[in-house]
């Protein structure tokens, strides 16, 4: 079963290039998304106080207005491409590669985040996979009532040198926006926090350094979540993310991910990103570190 197993997940994240055309296909969405319109309409209005002859009127300024509304919402789309420099259960300099999308989709606030991470390290021994790994989540929010939100988000992820073979988890909550300065059209600051309960099935295997089953798990937390998005300036943003999901009734399995992001704009449509990503997992797998910290220094195009 064990072989079988590492067989599966070994085509699945081998080849690099075929996850990075699967996330431009399912991250770049489709800018056609316009709800189907009617015409304009005639505008008839009352009789005259007079008793003069009925008027049928053009309604040329409330079809106007309903075409403003009918607009394709735009989308933000990132693509990007980092050198990272891992420590914890994977130890190396390795690559690592990224898509997001946001935007309205049939009125939820949506938005879809890719990326996977693969590395090497030679030693006299041989070559050893010091990273490979792959996540990819989808979260939409519809409004509720004022700054609240109602949300639901799903994700898959995988990291075999954590001896995760796969997590899968779905979730539904409540976010709140606590802080929110627009100019114009453009968020300056926004600060939002998310309650939430998530349930998650995580298949674990070893793989390193030698093949062996472990028991997977079903975890069904609470979810608390922070976020603060801010503009510095008119080229640099910065964005912080934090999540802490502790285990009912496992309460010493706690698990905190938290990630930061700085990005600076170079020229129109591409930008300099520096982010470091920290996840701490309180129960390991057998043999593994329950600390993974990430830094990395990448290239992103923005459309």
């Amino acid at each position: 079963m064990g072989e079988e197993r590492f067989f599966a997940i070994r085509v699945g994240y081998q080849d690099y290039g075929f996850l990075l055309l699967i996330s431009l296909v399912l991250f770049v969405p489709v800018q056609s998304f316009a709800t189907p319109g009617t015409e304009g309409s005639d505008l008839e209005t009352a009789l005259e106080p007079d008793g003069g002859e009925q008027e049928t009127l053009e309604a040329e300024s409330i079809s106007g207005d309903e075409d403003k509304t009918k607009e394709s919402v735009q989308w933000e789309n990132e693509v990007g491409a980092s050198f990272v420099s891992l420590t914890g259960n994977a130890r190396a300099v390795t690559a690592r590669i990224q898509a997001s999308s946001r935007g309205e989709l049939r009125g939820w606030a949506s938005e879809a985040r890719f990326n996977a991470v693969y590395g090497e390290a030679r030693r006299e021994e041989g070559v050893e996979v010091t990273a490979r790994g792959a996540e990819g989540s989808l979260r939409g929010e519809r409004d509720i009532w004022r700054r609240s939100a109602a949300y639901a988000q799903t994700g898959i992820m995988a990291d075999h040198p954590a001896s995760i073979e796969y997590q899968i988890f779905g979730e539904a909550g409540v976010t709140f926006r606590w802080l929110e300065i627009k100019d114009g059209d453009e968020v300056r600051t926004r600060l939002s926090t998310d309650v939430g309960l998530r349930s998650t099935r995580e298949s674990r295997f070893q793989y390193f350094p030698t093949r062996k089953d472990i028991e997977d798990r079903t975890i069904i937390s609470p979810r608390f979540g922070a976020a603060l998005r801010q503009r510095l300036g008119e080229r640099a943003r910065f964005r912080q993310e934090i999540e802490i999901l502790p285990d009912f009734p496992a309460a010493e399995n706690l698990r905190v991910n938290s990630s930061s992001i700085l990005s600076a704009q170079v020229v129109d449509g591409l930008a300099m990103q520096l982010g470091l990503s920290v996840r701490y997992i309180a129960q390991p797998a057998e043999g593994r570190v329950p600390t993974d910290t990430e830094f990395s220094a990448g290239l992103s195009v923005n459309f």
